[in-house]
């Protein structure tokens, strides 16, 4: 993390043995996604064949990857009503969006399905959707390359990962 943002600065960082650059003033996107894309992300693989197996019931080490509660938690200082009101805003808000990108991606909007994907991502991400935020962000990464057949492909399981999360909410919280 460094305050220097001036042009050329990353890459003198980087050079100087940084992993990444992130910028003053933080954003908390940042401070989930920077140190995610870094750390080792334990049970991966045997998470992953639990979800392609589309078993109702997940395996209890991989809830923590469907929803993080603990981590939302810590976010919002154990605050339970404040993390019941966003989950529900966030509830509400996910499915609009997604039916947002579905237009974007029948009108051939690559710009408004990258922008949709990259708010899904972040929404996701800060409320503790770690499955959900990872769609999005290969969602994202696709209509950035304008290759909406990817991102169409990815819609299937973009939803099936909102109603896993909307599941793990409504249980925990």
């Amino acid at each position: 993390m460094t305050a220097h943002a001036m042009q050329g600065d990353r890459d003198r960082c980087i050079e100087a043995g940084m992993n990444d650059y992130v910028t003053k003033p933080i954003s908390l996107q940042a401070l989930v996604e920077v140190p995610d894309k870094w750390l080792p992300k334990e049970n991966d693989d045997r998470c992953a064949e639990v979800m392609k197996k589309n078993e109702t019931e997940e395996d209890a080490s991989c809830s923590s990857l469907i929803f993080d509660r603990a981590g939302l938690m810590s976010r919002l200082m154990n605050d339970e009503n404040l993390a019941r009101m966003l989950v529900e805003r966030f509830l509400k808000d996910i499915p609009e969006r997604i039916s947002t990108m579905k237009r974007y991606l029948e009108t051939g909007d690559v710009t408004g399905a990258e922008h949709q994907a990259h708010t899904i991502r972040g929404a996701s991400a800060n409320m503790g959707g770690g499955r959900l935020r990872e769609v999005a962000f290969e969602m994202e990464k696709a209509a950035k390359a304008g290759d909406l057949n990817a991102v169409t492909r990815q819609m299937p399981e973009l939803e099936a990962q909102f109603d896993r999360l909307n599941q793990a909410m409504k249980k925990e919280l």
